[in-house]
């Protein structure tokens, strides 16, 4: 048989490999078949006793009771975010309506805090409001000259439940009454006074008639007597004497004039007097008016922020969720303005406890 030659480095056939061994004597070869057998034998009774051993440790814990545990601090939070429920002004727990793992709705109560201060505010403000909107009301008649108060609706359904809202309509009503009075009375007197003074000029105008008939009738005499006073027939004293008489009256008729002149000029006093008495009094209720006006904007926003404050003592639940880390547990306890009072996990949130060993 041929041989090719071979390279060096070059691996040889397993055919020519084999022709090239040397032949195995029959009981070696029987010797190594018994050895091979006998290693497989041992992987599979190895592996049959490991995993008895495994299962059966398993077992064994799953129903074993532990004689001890390693006790470790841990936080129970969400996966995802969770909402931290705050409250804006604090105050003192009334009701507490929760606990930690508590599922809630978005909605539900979670606490209620005391309300008896801010219901007290939220009380005072809305009889602030309702004073000037009667005065207000008050004001609007007076500036139109209405003879009564019309009162809004509210204000008289306020008054028909409530004392103090109908003590606040009747003092409206009496406040109505007397500054009308007051202003009537200051322009009775004015009046008054204009109607004496017409009385007394149509005395003093009758004053003069008379005198200007009686120096009209001196005159006549005095224009009879002196011609004869200057004949001498007739005594010259009677002429003086008329003539003092007719200066008399005439000085009298000069000082009615002067009299009635007085009078027309408190006449007219007196009425600019009541003229301007209706207008500062107008001028008055409009300052007045604007002034209640601009307070009772302020009350009602006062009245709505009061009113939230007394909605805010009873704490809903923002979302649907469950409550953890509740800071409070006490009745009467203080919750500090802003302060967290617990946190809601999301409904669709997983729960996770982180461990601290």
């Amino acid at each position: 048989m041929s041989l090719t030659p071979q390279e060096p480095g070059q691996p040889l056939p397993p055919a020519v490999l084999s022709n090239r061994l040397p032949a195995l004597p029959d009981d070696t070869a029987e010797t190594l078949k018994r050895n091979a057998y006998g290693l497989n034998r041992l992987s599979l009774i190895g592996g049959v006793v490991i995993g008895v051993f495994v299962f059966g440790f398993g077992a064994w814990a799953a129903v074993s009771p532990l004689a001890s545990a390693a006790i470790a601090n841990g936080v129970v939070s969400p996966e995802g975010n969770r909402r931290t429920v705050q409250h804006l002004e604090g105050g003192i727990i009334r009701e507490l309506l929760v606990k930690d793992g508590t599922e809630v709705k978005a909605g539900d109560t979670l606490l209620v805090l005391d309300a008896t201060r801010d219901l007290a505010t939220y009380d005072s403000v809305r009889m602030q409001r309702l004073a000037d909107m009667a005065a207000l009301a008050r004001l609007d008649a007076e500036q139109s000259g209405a003879p009564a108060i019309t009162m809004p609706a509210e204000v008289l359904d306020e008054a028909a439940k409530s004392p103090g809202a109908a003590a606040l309509v009747q003092a409206q009503q009496e406040q109505f009454t007397s500054r009308r009075e007051s202003i009537n009375g200051q322009k009775s007197v004015l009046q008054q006074r204009v109607e004496q003074s017409r009385s007394d000029i149509e005395g003093l105008k009758a004053q003069i008639t008379s005198a200007d008939t009686q120096l009209e009738l001196i005159q006549q005499e005095i224009n009879g007597v002196a011609p004869l006073v200057q004949k001498g027939l007739y005594e010259r004293p009677r002429l003086l004497a008329l003539q003092r008489t007719q200066a008399q009256i005439a000085g009298q008729k000069a000082a009615d004039t002067s009299s009635i002149a007085k009078a027309q000029q408190l006449i007219g006093e007196s009425q600019m007097r009541m003229l301007a008495l209706d207008s500062d009094f107008r001028d008055k209720i409009a300052e007045e008016r604007a002034n209640t006006q601009k307070e009772l904007a302020q009350l009602d926003e006062k009245l709505r922020s009061a009113g939230d404050v007394v909605g805010r003592t009873r704490i809903l639940a923002p979302v649907d969720g469950v409550v953890v880390n509740l800071k409070y547990h006490t009745l009467g306890g203080v919750i500090q303005p802003g302060a967290p009072i617990l946190e809601l996990v999301p409904k669709n949130d997983r729960l996770v406890i982180d461990v601290q060993v």
